[in-house]
């Protein structure tokens, strides 16, 4: 905005420069199956079955690295790709906390969106997300989490 010479205001519109209006906030709920195992490099490899608000059945598949912490805990870190039925992809990462458990860990965190293809190329948002995993064998098992958030598109 600016004064003119006379005192009167001027308007100046802002526009977007990518041409494309705001994209609106949904909210997102997600559930998902998965299966784990240690990698060779110590890491796991996570892959499963979701259903996520706006994908639908959805499969996922994750890498996550686990740092143990002074408290016993463990600090959690992934990135994932989930893929809709369609072959749309939304990418996340995931940080939060784990807990040992007698069987496994028990954890929770934050899951944020950043992009994608088809759809979800611009996706933003996040989502609190808690769950567990089950040891089956010393080095793999089955987990379950879920959660809420909202995501952009």
């Amino acid at each position: 905005m600016s004064l003119g010479a006379c005192g009167i205001l001027w308007t100046v519109p802002v526009i977007d420069a990518s041409g494309k209006p705001a994209a609106p906030s949904r909210p997102l709920n997600a559930s998902c199956q998965t299966t784990f195992a240690f990698t060779p490099t110590g890491s796991l490899h996570i892959e499963g079955t979701c259903h996520y608000s706006h994908l639908g059945l959805t499969s996922a598949v994750a890498d996550q690295i686990a740092i143990p912490q002074p408290d016993g805990s463990l600090h959690l870190v992934n990135t994932a790709v989930y893929t809709a039925a369609n072959g749309d992809e939304l990418f996340a990462t995931f940080v939060g906390t784990g807990v040992f458990t007698p069987s496994g860990v028990s954890f929770s965190g934050t899951e944020t969106y950043h992009g994608g293809t088809g759809r979800f190329a611009g996706a933003t948002g996040s989502a609190a997300l808690s769950g567990s995993a089950e040891f089956t064998s010393p080095s793999a098992g089955v987990g379950q989490y879920s959660g809420e958030g909202t995501i952009s598109y």
